[in-house]
C-alpha cells in the first residue's frame, strides 16, 4: 500500500511540473568555397579562394521542390563567416526565429572577406581587388547556382554589422539588383 501510495505521490508531482520546451528543428550550416575569378589577379595577395558559410534552414533537404528566399550577411571588420555561426550562433538564432514564425524559412549566405589588412570593407580596390563586385555579382551568382534560392532580385535581402552594415549600404546604394534595396 505504501508503494501505490508513494507512486501516486510521484505521479501527482511529475503532472504538475511543466512541459519542457521542444528545442526548435535545426537547420545547418554548409562551408563551401567559391574560386573567385574577379579576385584572382589582386596586386595585394589576396587569396582569391573565398570561404562561404551557407545557412539551410530545416526541411531544405527532405523538400527538393521548395525554393528560399536569401538574406546575405556581411560580417564586420576583423570577424569571419565561420565566427558569425560559431561564435555568435547565428544558426541558433535563425532555428528560433523560425520556430517562432518571427521569420520564414530562409538561406542565410555569409561570405569570408576577411583579408590580409582584416576586412574587404565590401569596395573595390585596385589593390586588392574588387570585392564589391564579388558580393554583388559572383557571389549571388555562385549562390544561385549552388542552392535552391529564389533566383530573382526580390526574394534577396542584405544586411550586415559593423563594417558589414558600411557594406550593406555601399552595395544597395551601386547594385540596384541583384542586391535589392530595402536592406536590413
Amino acid at each position: 500500500m505504501r508503494i501505490l501510495a508513494s507512486l501516486l505521490l510521484v505521479l501527482a508531482l511529475l503532472w504538475r511540473l511543466p512541459a519542457t520546451a521542444q528545442a526548435p528543428a535545426s537547420g545547418r550550416v554548409v562551408v563551401t568555397y567559391l574560386d573567385s575569378k574577379l579576385l584572382r589577379d589582386n596586386l595585394g595577395g589576396e587569396n582569391p579562394r573565398r570561404r562561404v558559410s551557407v545557412y539551410l534552414p530545416a526541411g531544405y533537404d527532405a523538400n527538393p521542390g521548395q525554393r528560399y528566399p536569401v538574406l546575405y550577411y556581411l560580417h564586420g571588420f576583423s570577424w569571419s563567416d565561420s565566427l558569425l555561426f560559431h561564435a555568435d550562433g547565428l544558426g541558433t538564432l535563425l532555428d528560433q526565429a523560425i520556430a517562432e514564425g518571427q521569420i520564414r524559412p530562409l538561406i542565410v549566405v555569409a561570405p569570408n572577406e576577411q583579408t590580409l589588412f582584416q576586412g574587404s570593407f565590401y569596395t573595390n580596390s585596385a589593390t586588392n581587388g574588387p570585392w564589391a563586385d564579388f558580393t554583388a555579382k559572383e557571389l549571388v551568382s555562385f549562390v544561385d547556382k549552388n542552392f535552391r534560392t529564389l533566383a530573382r532580385p526580390s526574394s534577396r535581402g542584405l544586411a550586415g554589422h559593423s563594417m558589414g552594415g558600411n557594406g550593406t549600404l555601399r552595395l544597395a546604394m551601386e547594385y540596384r539588383a541583384p542586391m535589392p534595396l530595402p536592406t536590413l
